[in-house]
C-alpha cells in the first residue's frame, strides 16, 4: 500500500504507527501487517488487522489511503487506528468513526487528532468530537531546570505538541481522546506525578489523572529543582504533602521534614505558619 507523501514530510515527526504502516499490505481484500517479529524464529508476522472484536474489515485497494498516522479512508468511511504495546503484548485494531466525513477538507493536526470542516477526530477508538475549536496541548514546564542540564536531550515543542493525546477547547479538557468533565483548561503539570488546574490537584499515574478529592488546591504549593544532578519535585497543601493523600497518611518527621525543607525555607514569611511544616518545626524545636 502506498504512503501518501504528507505522511512522509520531513517536519512530521517520525513515530511507531508509520513505521507500521510502512509494512502494511492488502491481501484478499484486508489489511495485513508485516512489521512485527515472532520472537522464537525472529520471522515476520502477518496479521490481519481487524476491528476490536477481531471482526474482518474489507478494503478496496484502489480506494484507500493512510490519511494520517493514526487515520486511514476507505471509499467514503474513516477508521482510527489503535496501537497498543504492552512489553511483548500487541493489539492493531481498527474503529469505524460513526460520522460523515468530509474528506476534502480533512487534515490532521497531530498525530493521533483530526478535523475535517464538521468535527474533530481522534485516531485511537476513532472517536468523534464535537467542537468548534480544538488545539494540541503539551506542557512540562515543571522541566526546566532539568532541560538546562541536559540541552542535548531537548525535544521541539513542535514534536511534543504533534505527539500529545491531550487537546483542549475554551472550555473542556480532551485526554485521550475523550473529554474529562472534571478538568479545566487551566491544566498545568507541576511535577513528574502531579497536575492541577485552577480548582482541583490531580495524581498522574503517567497515563491518566485522578483528582486528590481532600487536597486543599488554594493552599498549593511547590517547587522543583536539581539536587545531585536529579530532577526533585516537591508538592503539598496546608495540611501535607501530596502523596500523603494517596493513603490518607501523615507526614513523617524522619524523611519529609528534612526533604521539603528547600520549599518552605524558601517561602518562609510569604505563607501562613499553620501550614503543617512550620508547626512540624516548631515541634521539633521544642521537642513535643
Amino acid at each position: 500500500m502506498k504512503i501518501p507523501q504528507n505522511l512522509l514530510r520531513k517536519n512530521v515527526p517520525l513515530c511507531r504507527e508509520l513505521e507500521i504502516i510502512s509494512t502494511i499490505v492488502i491481501k484478499n481484500n484486508r489489511l495485513v501487517e508485516n512489521y512485527f517479529l515472532e520472537h522464537k524464529t525472529q520471522t515476520k508476522l502477518n496479521w490481519f488487522i481487524n476491528d476490536k472484536k477481531g471482526e474482518s474489515i474489507f478494503f478496496d485497494e484502489d480506494d484507500c489511503e493512510w490519511l494520517t498516522p493514526t487515520f486511514i479512508r476507505n471509499k467514503d468511511e474513516l477508521y482510527g487506528l489503535s496501537l497498543i504495546e504492552k512489553s511483548n503484548s500487541t493489539k492493531l485494531f481498527l474503529t469505524k468513526v460513526k460520522s460523515k466525513i468530509d474528506f476534502d477538507s480533512f487534515e490532521p493536526i497531530g498525530r493521533f487528532y483530526a478535523k475535517d470542516k464538521n468535527h474533530y477526530y481522534f485516531g485511537p477508538g476513532g472517536k468523534k468530537i464535537r467542537e468548534d475549536y480544538l488545539e494540541l496541548f503539551f506542557d512540562e514546564t515543571y522541566k526546566n531546570e532539568w532541560r538546562k542540564l541536559h540541552p542535548e536531550r531537548n525535544t521541539s515543542i513542535e514534536t511534543k505538541l504533534w505527539n500529545s493525546k491531550i487537546a483542549v477547547s475554551k472550555e473542556k479538557v480532551y485526554w485521550n481522546g475523550r473529554l474529562k468533565k472534571e478538568i479545566h483548561p487551566s491544566l498545568k503539570r507541576i511535577s513528574q506525578y502531579f497536575w492541577a488546574d485552577d480548582y482541583f490537584v490531580f495524581e498522574y499515574d503517567l497515563q491518566r489523572l485522578k483528582k486528590l478529592n481532600s487536597f486543599d488546591r488554594q493552599t498549593l504549593i511547590y517547587k522543583n529543582f536539581i539536587k545531585n544532578g536529579s530532577l526533585v519535585c516537591l508538592v503539598t497543601d496546608l495540611h501535607k504533602p501530596a502523596y500523603c493523600y494517596f493513603d490518607n497518611s501523615k507526614p513523617s518527621h524522619k524523611y519529609d521534614f528534612k526533604r521539603f525543607s528547600p520549599l518552605f525555607e524558601e517561602l518562609r514569611g510569604k505563607i501562613s505558619n499553620e501550614y503543617w511544616w512550620y508547626k512540624m518545626e516548631n515541634s521539633l524545636q521544642h521537642g513535643v
